[in-house]
């Protein structure tokens, strides 16, 4: 689940292109569709029950984002803390490059 979170914020933060430093907010249909892209992608990684309930993944990593402060509920989906986006995973080159 903790790499579900931390694809998820990186996913957010590329289509939403929020404002640096600014909150942005993140209604569920767009939580809901980034969470299932994650799914087809990372299912092999991934406990069986979040593959089949992106429900149940979703609520997990929303709680868990919400217990690192890096996310709040909000009205339709949760609002994206700006610190957020300095957790977004990123690709570390080879040193063999």
């Amino acid at each position: 689940m903790n790499q579900a979170a931390l694809l998820l914020i990186s996913e957010l933060i590329d289509v939403l292109d929020p404002v640096p430093g600014n909150a942005v907010h993140v209604d569920m249909t767009t939580l809901e569709n980034t969470l299932t892209g994650l799914v087809a992608t990372h299912s092999r990684n991934w406990r069986g029950e979040y593959v089949r309930d992106v429900t149940a993944l979703r609520r997990d990593v929303t709680a868990l984002l919400v217990r690192l402060g890096l996310a709040r509920p909000h009205d339709d989906g949760l609002l994206l803390a700006a610190p957020a986006a300095r957790y977004r995973p990123t690709i570390a080159e080879s040193p063999h490059s």
